[in-house]
């Protein structure tokens, strides 16, 4: 059995994957809203930028990923999680 992987990014970090990076961009909340999005950039063959509620999925080249986490989504510090989604 393949573990899944787990991607925890710092405000200003990128993680470097197998084939591809995955950044953040900015985490924010809408005006008049409650839900933190999350703008995240992602280079693989090409770059790609998607904006992401908590459980929204996307993809990197062939593997699904989740946003799972949002830490401190108000302030400066904040910490994202993303999982790997199982097939």
């Amino acid at each position: 059995m393949m573990s899944r992987k787990i991607v925890t990014l710092k405000k200003g970090l990128v993680a470097n994957l197998k084939d591809a990076r995955l950044g953040v961009v900015h985490v924010y909340r809408r005006s008049g809203e409650e839900d933190v999005v999350v703008l995240i950039a992602v280079m693989a063959e090409e770059e790609q930028e998607f904006s992401l509620k908590l459980g929204d999925t996307f993809k990197i080249r062939e593997q699904l990923w989740k946003l799972d986490a949002v830490e401190d989504p108000g302030k400066g510090d904040w910490v994202v999680t993303f999982t790997e989604v199982a097939d």
